[in-house]
C-alpha cells in the first residue's frame, strides 16, 4: 500500500485521448527529501524532470507499456505524477500524457534509460504514428555516468536498488520489475485497489530513489572536474614486508562532497576520498630505467655496455664490439628517481622494456612547488588508474 498523508496526494481518472477505459493518474507530493548532490549546478530545479518507466517485458514490439511515472520540482518540493494503464489498450494515452507532461522541461534524467526507457518508448512512438521524440531534451542517464566507476565503488552490479544500498538509502517496494509483471497481468483480468497501488508503489520508489542516488553523480564529478590540489610531499615508509619505500604524497580537495568514503588502489597507487578531500598517493622509484630512441636505424648497439650510441660515434667503435640497433635495444640508460604516467604526460619518458604500457618521467623536487603540473599529474593518475577496471 501507498502510505502518503491524504493531503499530499491527488489522484484523479481521466480520460482525456479516449483510446478505450479510464486513465488513472496519480500525483504524490514527496516527503522532505535529503539530496546533498547540487542539482541547480546543472540548471534551474524547475527545469529538470526524472521519468521512469513500467513494461510487461523487454521487447516493445511483444510486451505492453503499463506505467510512466515522473518527478520534478514545482513550489519548492519535489512531486510526482504516474500514469498508469488500467488495461492494455491505454499505451497510446500514456505516450501522449507524459510526453504533453514533459515538453515544458529541459533536463531529463533517468536511470539506464539510454538502453531501455528510451528506446522502448521511441518504438512506441513508431507504432501508433506519432511524432513525439527526445531529440529537444537534454538527456542525462545516471546509469551511464557511473558504469566506469563500478570497481571504485566496488559494486557487485549496477543496479537501481544496489546503488541505494551503497547510499544506505530504504525503500518501501520489495518487489522487482519482474515480479510485478504478472501483478499487472492479474490486475487487467480483475482490477483490485491493492494490485493497483503495488504497482504504483513500485515506480513510485524507483523514482523517489533516482532523486536520492543522484550523489552518486559526485563521483563521476570527481574524475571529470577540476581537483585543487593543497600540498604534496615525496615520504619514506616502511611496508608491511619491513621494506623501505618512498612515495609522493598529493592532498586535493574538490567542490562537491561525495557521499560516502572511498578507498582504491591500482598499479600501488592510493586513492582515499572522505566528503571534500581526496588524497593521493603514487609510487616513488629509484631505478634504472632506459630511454629509447625512435630512430634505430641511426643507431648501434653496444652490447658490453648495454646501451645504443648514434652512427656518427658508433664509427670509432670496432665493428666487433657493435651492432646494428633494432626497436627494443636502441636506448641509453639512466638511474633515478621516478614517477609512473599512463600516457605520455611528461617528457622524457623511460620505460623497462619498450612495449610497457607504464612509462615514466624523472622525479624533480620542484614538482613539489608547481600546482599547476600537480594537478596536471592528478587529473593523468585518476583518468588512467581505473581504466583497466572498467
Amino acid at each position: 500500500m501507498l502510505h502518503f498523508k491524504q493531503t499530499n496526494i491527488t489522484s484523479f481518472r481521466k480520460n482525456h485521448f479516449r483510446e478505450g477505459g479510464f486513465m488513472h493518474i496519480q500525483r504524490n507530493k514527496l516527503k522532505p527529501l535529503s539530496i546533498s548532490y547540487p542539482l541547480e549546478t546543472i540548471a534551474p530545479l524547475e527545469d529538470l524532470l526524472f521519468f521512469d518507466i513500467e513494461t510487461t517485458g523487454f521487447s516493445a514490439n511483444s510486451t505492453n507499456l503499463f506505467l510512466i511515472g515522473c518527478a520534478y520540482y514545482e513550489n519548492s518540493s519535489f512531486h510526482t505524477i504516474q500514469w498508469f494503464a488500467d488495461n492494455y489498450s491505454e499505451e497510446k494515452a500514456l505516450l501522449h500524457y507524459f510526453f504533453d507532461f514533459a515538453k515544458n522541461y529541459t533536463y531529463i534524467f533517468h536511470y539506464n534509460g539510454l538502453h531501455f526507457d528510451i528506446p522502448y518508448l521511441m518504438n512506441k512512438v513508431k507504432k501508433y504514428n506519432l511524432e513525439y521524440s527526445f531529440e529537444n531534451f537534454d538527456t542525462i542517464d545516471i546509469y551511464k555516468k557511473i558504469t566506469p566507476y563500478k570497481q571504485f565503488l566496488t559494486l557487485a552490479n549496477l543496479k537501481l536498488k544496489s546503488i541505494e544500498y551503497f547510499l544506505s538509502l530504504h525503500r518501501t517496494d520489495t518487489l522487482n520489475g519482474g515480479q510485478l509483471i504478472a501483478v499487472y497481468h492479474e490486475y487487467v483480468k480483475a482490477p483490485t485497489d491493492f494490485s493497483r497501488e503495488l504497482l504504483l508503489l513500485h515506480n513510485f520508489d524507483d523514482l523517489q530513489g533516482m532523486l536520492q542516488i543522484t550523489p552518486i553523480l559526485s563521483y563521476y564529478d570527481l574524475f571529470h572536474s577540476e581537483i585543487r590540489v593543497l600540498e604534496a610531499s615525496a615520504n619514506g615508509y616502511i611496508d608491511i614486508d619491513n621494506h623501505k619505500k618512498h612515495e609522493l604524497l598529493i592532498y586535493c580537495q574538490i567542490d562537491t562532497a561525495i557521499p560516502k568514503p572511498v578507498k582504491y588502489s591500482n598499479y600501488d597507487c592510493y586513492i582515499s576520498c572522505n566528503q571534500t578531500s581526496v588524497k593521493i598517493r603514487v609510487p616513488l622509484y629509484y631505478k634504472s630505467l632506459k630511454f629509447f630512441y625512435p630512430n634505430y636505424k641511426d643507431y648501434y648497439y653496444l652490447p658490453a655496455e648495454d646501451m645504443a650510441i648514434h652512427k656518427s660515434v658508433a664509427a670509432y667503435v670496432d665493428t666487433a664490439h657493435r651492432v646494428k640497433a633494432t626497436t627494443t635495444n636502441c636506448y641509453t640508460k639512466k638511474t633515478d628517481w621516478f614517477l609512473p604516467q599512463w600516457e605520455t604526460l611528461f617528457l622524457p619518458i623511460f620505460k623497462d622494456a619498450l612495449h610497457d604500457k607504464i612509462s615514466y618521467f624523472t622525479y624533480e623536487e620542484t614538482l613539489l612547488h608547481n600546482n599547476e603540473l600537480l594537478q596536471q599529474y592528478v587529473a593523468h593518475i585518476l583518468q588512467n588508474i581505473i581504466k583497466e577496471r572498467k
